[in-house]
């Protein structure tokens, strides 16, 4: 093996932060997986080597991989499928004038799996054309792989068409087929086609019942149209198969907490984080849920790791400035919330709990100047009603109604807009119409107990009138 050990220095020494590491005998999968973590390797290559002549070897050699090749969908709980294994056709290895002939395919291949594993996608789709160039078309495992791996680099930039492609011919393995048929439905749900989406998952479960991330992708879709039952079925089962996988441990949490069952939910979002520390989102959740439960000590904790595992998160700060103010640290509480603003202005939330903040101590005119630009960006009707009650603290009355009256337009069985747009018509009184907005959020909101209180004062009023 020195020959191949000198060809694979060579090779990898123009890739920047990778290194070779030598292992012991390497027998067989479990062996590389093994001493490959041990070791702390992410790919292992491995297999017979016999040697021909003193200048010629043939190598039959497989790639094992470590490091999870799973590739994360940005901003959702889907998971596409990569690979743990490749065996390679039989190489004819030789040295000819000095160079090494033979081991263009395994060449290629290894390249672009390093280009893979560390994210230089467009040297890594490079590499592994090449590869599937010099293996030839005929249909194999290993063309079949190099095809999956292409159609996630494809996915992950949202070319459909090429993804979709490369997934179809992957599709004529069998055992790289049924990882390429959950990720062609990965790729219908991105495209919000949902219906197909759901139907090729649930073929995909049908072909391999024993693969974990398609259970946990036909459960992602099942609980986004409201299947919930179906969709706890699928989660429970793909951690049975495979229990890392964090996101399935926060579907099941979803599930459990729209059952109101807070503390099963709690339970599986200490699990996603038991396996997976650096999941943020897990951290985000637990958080927003021990924010439920009164824990806000609790809540900031959480959100403090995933702040440092996610600086740019602007969630992440929005939840840490309220866990702050419900634990009564009102300054960095607002500290928290203008940087979550910072990076996202658009967030109506953050901008709506400061504007509060401002107004509960005693600050009525900056409570406005947070709010004001969300009503001109966003469609949401919280923002307008935000806006409104600090013009009413101010006794602007005409612009509170302005604002109460623009939250109606959007969200016109909005309780809580039509109590305010009362409470201001009372103040002004025109008690007829103040009636009718707090008879209107009665309709909305039959438990709304403030609005019982503001009818019952309004008709004492009248009373008094009369």
């Amino acid at each position: 093996g020195e020959l191949l050990t000198h060809v694979l220095r060579k090779l990898l020494a123009p890739v920047p932060d990778v290194a070779l590491i030598a292992l012991p005998y390497v027998a067989n999968e479990r062996d590389a997986i093994l001493q490959g973590d041990a070791a702390n390797a992410d790919l292992v290559l491995w297999g017979a080597v016999e040697p021909a002549t003193e200048q010629r070897v043939v190598v039959s050699p497989h790639i094992t991989l470590t490091r999870r090749l799973d590739p994360i969908v940005p901003q959702s709980d889907l998971r596409l499928c990569g690979l743990e294994s490749i065996a390679l056709p039989q190489c004819d290895l030789r040295v000819v004038n000095g160079r090494y002939i033979g081991l263009q395919p395994l060449q290629s291949l290894l390249l672009g799996l390093v280009f893979y594993t560390y994210g230089a996608d467009e040297e890594a789709r490079n590499e592994l054309a090449a590869a599937r160039i010099a293996l030839g078309d005929a249909v194999s495992q290993v063309t079949a792989a190099v095809r999956l791996l292409e159609g996630n680099l494809h996915l992950t930039h949202e070319r459909w068409n090429e993804a979709s492609a490369a997934f179809a011919a992957a599709l004529r393995d069998s055992q790289i087929g049924a990882l390429a048929a959950v990720n062609l439905g990965v790729l219908h749900a991105l495209r919000g086609e949902t219906v197909a989406a759901l139907d090729q998952l649930t073929h995909a479960v049908a072909r391999e019942p024993l693969l974990a991330m398609a259970h946990h992708n036909l459960a992602v879709l099942q609980a986004r149209v409201d299947r919930r039952v179906d969709a706890e079925g699928h989660f429970r089962r793909a951690l049975e198969l495979d229990p890392s996988l964090s996101e399935s441990y926060r579907g099941l949490a979803a599930i459990l907490r729209a059952r109101e069952d807070l503390w099963g939910a709690e339970h599986f979002l200490k699990q996603a984080i038991a396996v997976q520390p650096a999941d943020a989102q897990a951290r985000r959740d637990l958080a927003a849920l021990l924010l439920d439960t009164g824990k806000p000590d609790a809540a900031a904790r959480q959100l403090q790791i995933a702040r440092r595992l996610e600086p740019q998160q602007a969630t992440t700060l929005y939840l840490l400035g309220i866990a702050h103010e419900r634990a009564g640290a009102t300054a960095a509480a607002v500290e928290a919330l203008e940087a979550a603003i910072a990076l996202d202005p658009r967030s109506v939330e953050a901008h709506a709990a400061l504007a509060r903040l401002y107004r509960e101590n005693n600050a009525p005119d900056d409570a406005a100047r947070p709010i004001m630009p969300v009503t001109r960006v966003t469609a949401d009707a919280r923002a307008h009603l935000e806006l409104g009650q600090t013009y009413l603290q101010q006794f602007r009355d005409a612009e509170a109604e302005h604002e109460f009256r623009a939250a109606l337009a959007k969200e016109p069985r909005y309780a809580a807009a039509h109590l305010a747009l009362g409470r201001v018509l009372r103040r002004q009184g025109r008690a007829g119409e103040a009636l009718s907005a707090i008879k209107a959020a009665l309709e909305a909101d039959p438990k709304l107990l403030a609005a019982y209180h503001e009818l019952a004062e309004l008709r004492a009023e009248q009373n008094e009138l009369e």
